[in-house]
């Protein structure tokens, strides 16, 4: 079933694409076909790994200052919704 749905709407999209201007469907062709540029992995886990550490270092930057000046910090409730 899931096929069925996929494809109907893959069909969809193509009907759609195919009532465009000829420019239209040449620049939409291109952008499909024109190869992605690859992601090094490494790349993408170590910068996941610096947001991480820049993440923990801002939270202990909180801490510290809540505790300096006494303000309170947020309840876990209020960080969860903020999120």
């Amino acid at each position: 079933m899931f096929r069925e749905i996929n494809h109907t709407r893959t069909e969809a999209i193509i009907d759609l694409v195919r009532t465009l201007p000829e420019r239209e469907q040449k620049i939409i062709v291109k952008t499909l076909s024109s190869p992605k540029p690859k992601k090094g992995r490494k790349n993408g886990s170590a910068k996941t790994e610096q947001d991480v550490l820049d993440s923990i270092k801002r939270g202990l930057e909180e801490i510290k200052e809540s505790k300096r000046t006494g303000k309170p910090m947020k309840t876990l409730d209020e960080f969860l919704n903020e999120i």
